[in-house]
C-alpha cells in the first residue's frame, strides 16, 4: 500500500533489507526501523515502539503483531521484512507471519539467487535441491528446474543465457526477488532471442 505521507521503498532499499535478513536481530531491527519510517513518512529519530504504534494506527495492525515486533520475535521480524520487500510498503490490517515452510523456501530462493549472482554452480545446485525438499506443495518446481539448468550452464563454463535468466525472473514474478535477478550476470542477448 502506498504511504500517505511517506513513500514506497526503492529497489535498493529492499535489497538492503534482504542483506540484513540473515544478520543479527539488532541489525535487522535497525534496517526495519529505517524502512518503516520511510514508508510512514515519519522521522527516523522516533523510537521503534512509536513507529510501530503509528503503523498500527494507520494500517490497523493487531496488538499481537506490535507485541511480537517489539519483542524482536524473529519470525515476525522476517515477515515484516518480506512484506516491506514484496509491496515496498506496509499492508493494511492484520498479517500473520508466514508459515515456517514459506520462510524456508524464500530463504532457499534468496540463497540460489545469490549463488547465481556469484556464478557458483555448486551453491546454485545445493540451493535448488534444498528448495525442492522444502517445497512440499511443489509451488517452485519450475524454478528448481530452471536453477538446475543454470547450474549446468555454469558448471560447463558457460555464461548464463539471457533467456534463462528471464525465464527465472518470469517464474519469480514481481517483487523482491525480481530485484535480485537483475543483479545476475548473463551473456548479452543474441538476435535469435529477440532482445
Amino acid at each position: 500500500m502506498a504511504p500517505v505521507n511517506g513513500r514506497t521503498l526503492t529497489k535498493q532499499e529492499t535489497l538492503v533489507l534482504y542483506e540484513v535478513l540473515d544478520g543479527p536481530d539488532d541489525e535487522l531491527v535497525a534496517a526495519l526501523h529505517h524502512a518503516v519510517a520511510v514508508v510512514l513518512g515519519e522521522p527516523a529519530e522516533l523510537s521503534w515502539a512509536h513507529l510501530l504504534s503509528v503503523a498500527a494506527a494507520s494500517r490497523r495492525w493487531s496488538q499481537r503483531r506490535i507485541d511480537m515486533l517489539l519483542a524482536t520475535e524473529r519470525t515476525w521480524l522476517e515477515d515484516l521484512t518480506l512484506e516491506l520487500c514484496e509491496v515496498r510498503g506496509l499492508e493494511m490490517a492484520n498479517r500473520e507471519p508466514l508459515s515456517e515452510s514459506h520462510v524456508e523456501t524464500s530463504e532457499f530462493i534468496r540463497i540460489a539467487l545469490d549463488a547465481l549472482r556469484r556464478l557458483n554452480p555448486h551453491d546454485v545446485r545445493r540451493a535448488s535441491l534444498a528448495l525442492r525438499e522444502a517445497d512440499a506443495e511443489h509451488s517452485w518446481f519450475e524454478l528448481t528446474l530452471l536453477l538446475d539448468m543454470a547450474s549446468d550452464q555454469l558448471a560447463a563454463g558457460k555464461s548464463l543465457s539471457e533467456s534463462l535468466v528471464l525465464r527465472i525472473s518470469d517464474v519469480l514474478g514481481p517483487g523482491p526477488f525480481a530485484a535480485m535477478v537483475e543483479l545476475v550476470p548473463r551473456e548479452a542477448p543474441t538476435e535469435a532471442e529477440g532482445y
